[in-house]
């Protein structure tokens, strides 16, 4: 019957499996996000999403601010799923009515995009989709950065109010919390400053920060790091207990999207206590402040960046998820057959394993009549451990604390780590927990009772409880039926276990998420009055409290000095009593330590820092813990029902540490997966998992013993596994020592300097240990220099394992050529590189490894005392930076050492490239990265993003790198010791070991030959070389002339030949219309504007589009006139010379005849444009400057298209003729920053006549207005007059007076003649005509210019 139960069960279990393979790929729509998804199925999408969403931002700027939170809000809870739309129901809340998303608006946005598109395109576009492009372009609509937003996200079907809390970053939030939150999303500390400049739009309710202008501490105080005068006008807008007024974030520009939020933080001004966190974390601070200096320099391309990584977290693609049809807030309620067919899998699974369920909740007595003695066996084994030894008990009950916070109450801390994945109790804040074996006695004893019926999560919670109460603790009733967690992930003890640094609001955030009080927080945190830390866990405070060598003082001076005497700077073993004189007795007298200021951690001082948490502490304090007992033994109780298993969920394990064998056949099939990827040589990700699968966590936890210790050792092991992959590749040759007579790689001159062999010794022996012969010291130092570089904040690359060893090292290969030295010019350096197969960017990328690290003097000396021979410095160093370093090092000096990256040595960064920006490097190799362009682009963009990709870059090069010639399957051996080859016994290891030490000090006493001058790598070497160098250079350069003197360019007279009457007949047809119709010049001139900042001047313009998602259909070209004018054009020019003229080309000059038509200036038109077959909508809402642009933006925009600021001023003179519609600049006059008020830069006698004469309402969207009223048809001067009089119709207008440059600008053209603005406008048109250009045989002439040919 048992067999007939399994095969039934296989059957079931394969026919899910091949019904859900045929589901996933029957006509799956690819199972990843990309551009244009929707392309075919429905492909007016994207401006029907554009459409309908300006017709709500139109009239309410401020939804921009709402929709892009309820987008961000969205991503951080289940992922960007569109959860956040769903309406609650069956009495179960849902996202939108947690308390952090009732102030959500727009969901009427979302829904009416979801009306028009199943109207056009039923049941295809996701609500998830729906949500992301409509944050986009709400964005866009107010002047801020537009990005790509790839598509085919698909809708979540579940959507839990609780669940916001712990995801989404509250207001209060510190510093830590913030970049732990955002880390767990796959957001880096960039995108979290990024981001949070989103606040640059919207309001906030006051009581979302009014504890910060009232009782910022519990003590009535307001919070110091908020500007006191702008405290003071806060208080006036909000009082105490108001929680209804609205207050701007970004003051003054609250409804425009613009770097001004960064001036605020700077300025001490940000609204919430998250902003402010801003400036207390290097990073966030130095990007604030580059901000507020730069007017937002790269703000928002940067926000762009980010926002596109935001809208890719935890997707759901393909099948997964579904389509919601008709309404974003409902989700479609269906049990198609794959859900019956998991569902009947579901309950013949729990029916296999649980016959008899108990009932699905816990309760006192559970197992009263399957193992009725349950109680006393835990008792009885429990105590025969704490009789022996009773520190055991803070252990257990630390672990039981440590289960409920990760997961629930589910045993899930006691499971070992399986398949190359760190468990719970691997991860670093647990692996100081003990007493595992406790719970395995146990667990052994009741299983020859009851068999399979106890669970491992009871027997925790028991245990925690009876060990408790065995040193006189408090006693609680244990309702038991918790069942086992199948799931243990060591990365989830981050962000759930509260570390030992919190502060009081991430200790409430913390113990809210799970369901417990404040209360609970500061009554659970009494259990620290039995047990005991390492110093590790508190050192910080002691000397390095806020990075700057100082004491917590928070902390009370005399009990800092004992500590002091017991905890060295880096001791990492010796243990501190918690609760000094009682440690084993549990009683209250932690709390009166806390009151003294005495708690050990940051997170014991913290419950000083809130009304309610101190008011406890002092009680118990002072009343020696009347209630302690009690309350203790409550929050015990509701601890140990956090998110507990019952009924048929999880299961009952056979052995704690070990999951339940019914996934037997799920491990058949790893395995034999495993064995046929590791029978193919080759590097593989978990290349070890079956032959050893704990390989990785052991080498992280015995790297990040050492490099805990001396972090210091982080860089000499990633050079030493960058000079082993340079030398025969990365087969480990770099860690053998040399034998009697054949020098190794580690004695080679360049190699004397390495460090950190011990590492690597220390994790081969633990390995052999676990799986003897099996992991490579090839793959150890890989794997190794990967975790120390994590180790000090540094990045994360995957590294592919399955290298062997190599059986040679020869120390004289390190010196031809293989290793760049450190004197290497730039052609020697991309030479060695190449030779590497590495690319000139992996060369400097790689290069800021010198970060972290310290050199010798001696590597350097030269070009401080002797560059050239003449007793000369090297003149491309910095001449301040030498005079510092000559104080440090001394000719000769051969054991001084000097770090790479001053001040920042330790940590793994960017600044390596400002450095060498500033003419800063160290070496003449670092130099040389300014003597190639590729290498000094690279280097400059590093320097001025603050390393915007320099850590995603550089794990891609490690990762390639790491590749360089490898050994794998049978090549090469598996080394027993790494610095030996495996065919040595004992006794020949020590008769080959071998070292010359007269050789050695003579080797260390000079310089490497090469840096004095006279090797074959040497400078003067070099020099010889030039000639050859230089003819290569030449030749090089002259076949790219060639190549791209084989291209057409613009030129004048282009069609001369091919159409000699070309240019007449567009001046001839000009002046046949304009004269009747002179207000069509600035429409073409605007036109050809529009065109050459979009693509570039290739009349994409033009183009129809049958699904309205064209350029000119695009909102800023809604009001582009002429198209008739350049088809009639096009009309006589075909008919003269069929498909000769572009119509790029008939913009071009048909714009600059009508301008001289009207009287305005002339310039040169060069031709030979050709026509482009793209045209989207969305590119010009991101690339055409809008009427509401300010300062930056403009120059931004225009800066992207290679014009500069006095290109700016010049072409925005085009305004002198031309007239707008009062929607264009109508918020100027009514509703500037959302609260009915004008525009202050607006002069207001010109607004009063605006709004009497004009624009007599704020919705009037037809009447027009002239933009250089009284000479609107004569292009002159008088659009500047206007400017400096604060009469410039649009807000980009008077942004040209709030720079000094351009307003400068401003004054010299109206100092000078209108020849001179005729002139200088001549210039500025000629450059913008040349923008991205297609020539030669690029794009096409089209026949029609609204058609693309076919």
């Amino acid at each position: 019957m048992a067999i007939q139960k399994l095969l039934f069960l296989i059957v079931l279990q394969l026919s899910l499996s091949f019904y859900l393979l045929d589901l996933t790929n029957a006509h799956a729509p690819p199972s990843c996000l990309k551009l244009g998804f929707y392309a075919k199925t429905c492909p007016s999408m994207e401006a029907i999403v554009s459409k309908v969403t300006y017709q709500y931002i139109s009239q309410t700027p401020s939804l921009a601010a709402s929709l892009l939170r309820m987008h961000f809000h969205d991503c951080f809870v289940r992922g960007c799923d569109g959860s956040v739309l769903l309406k609650s129901r069956n009495n179960i809340p849902a996202e939108r009515d947690a308390i952090p998303n009732l102030t959500l608006r727009g969901f009427e946005v979302i829904d009416a995009v979801k009306s028009a598109l199943e109207k056009k395109c039923p049941h295809v576009v996701s609500c998830a989709d729906i949500l992301a492009m409509v944050a986009r372009d709400a964005v866009a609509m107010i002047y801020g950065p537009y990005w790509e937003v790839p598509t085919g996200r698909r809708d979540g079907s579940v959507s839990i109010g609780s669940e916001t809390f712990g995801n989404l970053p509250p207001p209060f939030a510190n510093i830590t919390l913030l970049k732990q939150n955002f880390a767990a999303k796959g957001l880096s500390v960039k995108d979290l400053v990024v981001l949070s400049g989103g606040h640059t739009i919207g309001t906030s309710h006051c009581s979302s920060f009014t504890d910060r202008l009232y009782n910022f501490t519990g003590k009535g105080i307001t919070d110091p790091s908020l500007d006191p005068n702008y405290a003071i006008q806060l208080k006036k807008k909000c009082k105490p207990t108001d929680t209804k007024t609205l207050v701007e974030m970004d003051p003054g520009s609250v409804r425009t999207f613009d770097e001004d939020y960064y001036t605020l933080v700077a300025k001490r001004r940000g609204l919430f206590q998250s902003d402010a966190a801003l400036l207390d974390d290097a990073e966030t601070k130095a990007y604030v402040e580059f901000q507020s200096a730069t007017h937002g320099k790269t703000f928002a391309a940067d926000f762009a960046n980010s926002m596109a990584k935001l809208g890719k977290i935890g997707v759901l693609t393909g099948k997964a998820g579904q389509i919601r049809k008709h309404d974003c807030n409902m989700a479609i309620q269906k049990l198609p057959l794959l859900m019956v067919l998991q569902l009947s899998l579901s309950f013949y699974l729990l029916d296999l394993t649980n016959a008899h369920a108990p009932p699905s909740c816990l309760k006192l007595g559970f197992y009263a009549k399957t193992c009725p003695s349950m109680e006393a066996i835990v008792s009885k084994v429990t105590y025969q451990y704490i009789s022996q030894t009773p520190s055991l008990a803070a252990s257990l009950l630390r672990m039981h604390f440590h289960d409920c916070f990760v997961r629930g109450c589910d045993g899930s801390v006691l499971l070992k780590s399986r398949n190359n994945i760190p468990a719970e109790r691997d991860a670093i804040p647990n692996l100081t927990l003990r007493g595992f074996e406790v719970i395995d006695a146990v667990k052994s004893a009741i299983e020859k009772k009851c068999p399979h019926v106890v669970s491992c999560a009871d027997i925790l919670a028991m245990v925690a409880r009876d060990a408790v109460a065995m040193i006189y603790g408090p006693y609680w009733e244990v309702p038991t039926g918790r069942r086992d967690g199948s799931v243990s992930i060591g990365s989830e003890t981050f962000g759930n276990l509260p570390p030992p640094f919190a502060n009081i609001t991430l200790l409430k955030q913390n113990f809210a998420a799970k369901g417990l009080s404040v209360k609970d927080l500061v009554v659970l945190s009494g259990g620290h009055t039995i047990g005991t830390s390492h110093c590790s866990s508190f050192t910080d405070r002691l000397y390095n409290f806020t990075g700057k060598g100082i004491t917590d003082p928070s902390l009370d001076p005399n009990y800092a000095v004992q500590l002091k005497k017991k905890c060295k700077p880096t001791d990492t073993k010796t243990l501190v009593e918690m609760d000094p004189g009682s440690v084993r007795t549990f009683d209250e007298d932690y709390y009166t330590l806390v009151a003294k200021r005495r708690g050990l951690f940051q997170s014991d001082a913290a419950l000083l820092d809130d009304a309610k948490t101190k008011a406890y502490v002092e009680f118990q304090s002072a009343t020696h813990g009347k209630t302690f007992a009690a309350d203790f033994a409550n929050s015990m109780v509701k601890l140990g029902k956090i998110g507990v298993l019952t009924g048929k969920a999880g299961q009952i394990r056979k052995q704690c540490a070990i999951l339940l064998s019914i996934f037997f056949l799920l491990s058949i099939q790893v395995l034999f997966v495993s064995h046929l990827t590791n029978a193919q040589g080759g590097l593989q990700l978990g290349f070890y998992k079956r032959t050893c699968p704990g390989a990785e966590a052991i080498v992280s936890k015995v790297t990040y013993r050492f490099i805990s210790r001396a972090p210091t050792l982080a860089a000499p092991l990633l050079r030493m596994h960058f000079h082993d992959c340079f030398v025969r590749g990365c087969d480990g040759s770099v860690l053998l020592n040399s034998t009697k007579n054949i020098p190794a790689e580690k004695d080679g001159l360049p190699n004397l300097s390495l460090r950190g062999y011990h590492v690597i010794d220390a994790v081969k022996l633990e390995l052999e240990k676990k799986c003897p012969g099996v992991v490579s010291c090839a793959d150890i130092l890989a794997l190794v220099a990967r975790d120390a570089v994590g180790q000090i904040y540094g990045p994360f690359w995957e590294v592919p394992t399955g290298r062997r060893d190599g059986r040679v090292s020869i120390s004289a290969e390190t010196l031809n050529g293989n290793l760049p030295a450190p004197f290497a010019n730039i052609s020697s350096l991309k030479g060695n590189f190449a030779s590497k197969g590495l690319s000139v960017k992996d060369l400097v990328v790689l290069s800021g490894g010198h970060t972290i690290g310290t050199s010798h003097c001696s590597s350097f000396d030269s070009r401080l005392y002797n560059f050239i021979g003449k007793g000369d410095t090297d003149p491309s160093l910095d001449p301040n930076y030498v005079v510092h370093l000559k104080k440090i090092c001394k000719p000769k000096d051969t054991t001084t050492i000097v770090e790479m990256d001053p001040g920042s040595f330790k940590t793994f960064d960017e600044d390596y490239y400002t450095l060498v920006a500033k003419r800063r490097g160290l070496f003449e190799s670092d130099a040389a990265l300014l003597n190639d362009n590729e290498t000094r682009d690279y280097v400059k963009l590093q320097s001025a993003t603050h390393g915007s990709t320099f850590a995603k870059d550089f794990s891609e090069s490690m990762v390639k790198m790491g590749k360089i010639e490898v050994l794998t399957g049978k090549a090469g051996e598996i080394r027993k010791h790494c610095a030996f080859k495996s065919n040595l016994t004992p006794a020949s290891i020590e008769r080959e070991t071998y070292f010359i030490k007269n050789d050695k000090e003579k080797k260390k006493q000079s310089k490497w030959r090469d840096m004095e001058g006279y090797g074959p790598n040497s400078k003067y070497h070099l020099k010889g070389q030039k000639g050859k160098y230089y003819l290569g250079f030449v030749i090089f350069f002259s076949v790219l002339g060639f190549i791209g003197s084989c291209q057409a360019q613009l030129q004048m007279g282009f069609y001369s030949k091919s159409c000699p009457k070309a240019e007449k007949i567009v001046l001839g047809y000009v002046k046949k219309h304009i004269p009747n119709a002179p207000s069509l010049a600035a429409t073409l001139i605007r036109m050809n504007f529009h065109d050459c900042f979009v693509r570039g001047c290739d009349a994409s313009v033009l183009l129809n589009s049958t699904s309205g998602n064209a350029e000119r259909d695009a909102i800023p070209n809604q009001t582009l006139r002429g198209f008739g004018f350049i088809d009639g054009i096009k009309s006589l020019l075909e008919e003269e010379c069929p498909g000769i003229v572009s119509c790029a080309d008939i913009i071009s000059l048909a714009s600059r005849d009508s301008i001289v038509t009207t009287g305005g200036p002339f310039w040169q038109v060069p031709t030979g444009r050709r026509d482009g077959s793209i045209s989207n909508a969305s590119e010009a809402l991101s690339n055409i400057p809008s009427p509401r642009s300010n300062f930056t933006t403009l120059q931004t925009l225009f800066a992207n298209q290679g014009l500069d600021l006095k290109d700016l001023v010049l072409l925005s003179g085009a305004h002198t003729i031309g007239i707008a519609h009062c929607p264009a600049f109508s918020n100027r006059l009514y509703n500037f920053t959302g609260v009915g008020d004008q525009d202050p830069a607006l002069d207001s006698e010109y607004a009063a006549n605006l709004k009497a004469n004009k624009c007599r309402t704020p919705t009037d969207n037809t009447t027009k207005v002239e933009m250089d009223p009284g000479s609107r048809k004569t292009f002159d001067l008088s659009y500047y007059t206007l400017l400096l009089k604060r009469r410039g119709l649009f807000q980009s207008d008077a942004a040209l007076t709030t720079s000094s440059t351009t307003l400068n600008f401003i004054n010299q053209l109206l100092q000078g003649s209108l020849e001179n603005f005729f002139a200088e406008f001549a210039k500025s048109m000629e450059k913008m005509g040349r923008i991205n250009v297609k020539t030669g045989t690029v794009g096409e002439i089209r026949k029609q210019c609204a058609v693309v040919n076919s």
